[in-house]
């Protein structure tokens, strides 16, 4: 299969993904943010392979403790570090953005980081490793995951943003936007990893149904933001304008006729 194939077999689902969250939105984010995120979510590939290989060169927590061990090395070594950088991306981003002014927002922010990573994972493992049959593997079980795991990070994000427009504490909630989406990530390699895989068919199927329902959810309660304007929304500035006062016609007027005083006739005195 030429390069082209490939390559089209390994992007193809991030789109679909990707447009389907984005049709969603009631009201669509500016492309240029979301150009910013995917970008950004695509560099993250860097720190999170960085960060994966000092993880496995320090712990190896499986030949200790068998399929707990799995799971710890999974937890911290995998979904705990690429989620928090699709998650930091989002953070720094959006979450202060004017643009970020109702609650399904962050659910489309979430997904352009978290898919961007996907593509050029999937990208990585559809050239380096296995190929067309691996990359349609992907495209409808790994893909689909990253998504569910970001569907699940903007939901809380939306919450925790709405949550403190509102003067509310919102720790708890950006907590669980990371916590969440790591617990989901590590019960989906688990399940791999350890052998389980009707627990993991089971899984999948539980977990879509869940996150599909959330899109919809969230889609159709679309909540604004108080104390938001977006930067749609924001009055252009008019230059005022100058206006030179018009000519004004010397007015012709008309002399006043002077009246010629009336003569004094003299009057001769009589005679004595």
């Amino acid at each position: 299969m030429d390069l082209r194939s490939l390559l089209l077999i390994a992007v193809a689902p991030v789109i679909l993904l990707l447009s389907y969250i984005h049709k969603k939105d009631p009201n669509p984010e500016p492309k240029k943010i979301l150009r910013r995120v995917f970008v950004l979510g695509c560099l993250t590939v860097i720190p999170v392979m960085i960060a994966e290989i000092i993880y496995e060169s320090l712990f190896n927590f499986e030949e200790q403790y068998g399929e707990a061990g799995i799971f710890l090395d999974v937890f911290f070594g995998v979904a705990l570090i690429e989620e928090f950088f699709k998650w930091i991306v989002v953070y720094i981003l959006c979450y202060r953005s004017k643009d970020f002014d109702e609650t399904y927002d962050a659910i489309v922010y979430a997904s352009f980081s978290s898919l961007a990573f996907a593509c050029i994972e999937n990208i990585l493992y559809v050239f380096l490793k296995g190929g067309a049959i691996l990359g349609l593997a992907r495209a409808f079980t790994a893909i689909p995951g990253h998504l569910f795991n970001a569907i699940l990070m903007g939901y809380y994000l939306g919450k925790a943003r709405l949550a403190k427009s509102q003067g509310k504490s919102s720790a708890l909630l950006l907590l669980n936007s990371l916590l969440i989406p790591t617990i989901t990530h590590c019960f989906y390699d688990f399940f791999l990893f350890a052998d389980h895989i009707l627990i993991w068919i089971i899984y999948m199927v539980a977990i879509s149904i869940v996150c599909i329902s959330i899109v919809k959810s969230a889609a159709k309660n679309n909540t604004a933001i108080a104390g938001v304007t977006p930067a749609s929304a924001l009055p252009t500035p008019v230059a005022p304008t100058v206006t030179s006062p018009a000519p004004v016609a010397p007015t012709a007027t008309s002399p006043t006729p002077v009246t010629p005083p009336t003569p004094v006739i003299p009057t001769a005195a009589p005679s004595t």
